[in-house]
């Protein structure tokens, strides 16, 4: 499909938004992932301790640097799609985001990963682009929901915990992309089994809060006194 371009804290919510709604936009070649979507299938893929897991995507989406969704396009483009090229975009950063119903799901969940088409009109840009996975703090009626002016959505959906990094190419054209996800997005997920969970992307996307980062840092000094204790 074509891309169909048609809780925070109050105080922050606002500096996210004027932030995001001063960003010019980027008139020219496009820089996108995930660009002509849905594409084949949108799937979290999860290993519990009772075994293997396959959940569709509730919903799907993007949110632009100007705040607008609809909740009829599930388009999950990332990135910017261009007017100087053949992606014949509005030159627009967008962000995306995947939704998913944990209600099934029994046991522990051990590893994650999503399962992500991309189509053949898919990729738009140099040898790789990252794309960064956050968490998303906004309540996921109001991510699923069409909306103009939230900017705070947008923001979000580019920030806060790291899940993970995908650094995609050319070779991602036509395929299903998996995307393993970290230790912040286990601990996330399991904390959500019975209800919703969701997760933003961002081309490049923001540095982890400095809260993750620590815990990450703790979990080696513990991987490393481990090891000199067994030495």
């Amino acid at each position: 499909m074509k891309p169909n371009f048609p809780k925070l804290l109050p105080s922050v919510s606002l500096a996210l938004g004027l932030m995001a709604a001063a960003m010019p936009s980027h008139a020219g070649l496009s820089n996108a992932f995930f660009s002509y979507s849905p594409f084949g299938t949108q799937t979290l893929e999860l290993t519990t301790t009772t075994g293997s897991v396959s959940i569709g995507a509730s919903s799907t989406g993007w949110w632009d640097q100007n705040g607008a969704h609809s909740s009829f396009n599930p388009n999950y483009i990332v990135g910017v799609c261009g007017s100087s090229d053949t992606c014949s975009g509005d030159n627009l950063d967008h962000r995306d985001f995947f939704i998913f119903d944990l209600s099934t799901v029994r046991g522990s969940i051990l590893s994650a990963a999503l399962n992500i088409g991309n189509g053949p009109s898919g990729y738009y840009g140099g040898a790789f682009l990252p794309v960064s996975f956050f968490d998303v703090f906004t309540d996921l009626n109001d991510v699923a929901a069409s909306g103009v002016g939230r900017t705070d959505i947008y923001a979000d959906l580019g920030s806060g915990v790291s899940y993970g990094l995908f650094n995609a190419t050319a070779a991602d054209v036509n395929m299903q992309v998996v995307i393993n996800l970290n230790g912040n997005a286990l601990s996330a997920l399991n904390a959500a089994i019975g209800s919703s969970w969701g997760i933003g992307g961002a081309i490049g996307g923001e540095v982890p809060e400095p809260g993750s980062m620590a815990l990450v840092w703790l979990g080696v000094a513990a991987l490393a006194a481990v090891r000199q204790r067994k030495a």
